[in-house]
């Protein structure tokens, strides 16, 4: 892999390798931040380029990243991550392709739904509770009712 170092130095430029020294960035995010310190659009674009063809902002990859994170840490469902993503200015075929992939790599909706019941959600409640709880953790009714019917199965069997 050859990358083109004849970086052009500009002050967006400078800028936005300041800012993504912190913590990656998605491209949505790194703009508006630019934006908000006061470059116009064309220096924002020009830098946003540049850090694109030296693979330095790479929106696919940080989407399956945060995806998989919010699912595996946060037990988010898919509902919530495709907002988050949508947030973070993610294109929603890249921000689908990373749910895909995130559910994936956890097993399934179904799957991060039960992980979300037996550790977010309080199991003293009813199945109401427990389903409204699911729900805003962004699972789709599906996952919740084949989620809470295994549960009341292994509770009652």
């Amino acid at each position: 892999m050859s990358y083109n170092l004849n970086v052009k130095s500009s002050p967006a430029m400078d800028a936005a390798l300041r800012i993504i020294s912190y913590e990656p960035q998605f491209s949505g995010v790194l703009k508006n931040k630019l934006l908000k310190k006061g470059f116009n659009l064309e220096q924002v674009t020009q830098a946003l380029r540049q850090l694109e063809e030296l693979e330095m902002l790479d929106d696919e990859r940080l989407a399956k990243i945060y995806a998989g994170d919010l699912m595996r840490v946060k037990y988010y469902g898919p509902a919530i991550v495709r907002g988050k993503l949508y947030e973070k200015g993610v294109e929603r075929n890249i921000a689908e392709n990373a749910i895909k992939l995130a559910l994936e790599d956890n097993g399934g909706e179904v799957e991060v739904c039960r992980k979300c019941l037996n550790k977010k959600v309080d199991t003293k409640l009813d199945e109401n509770k427990k389903a409204q709880r699911l729900a805003a953790k962004g699972f789709s009714a599906n996952a919740i009712r084949q989620v809470l019917k295994g549960a009341s199965d292994f509770f009652y069997d």
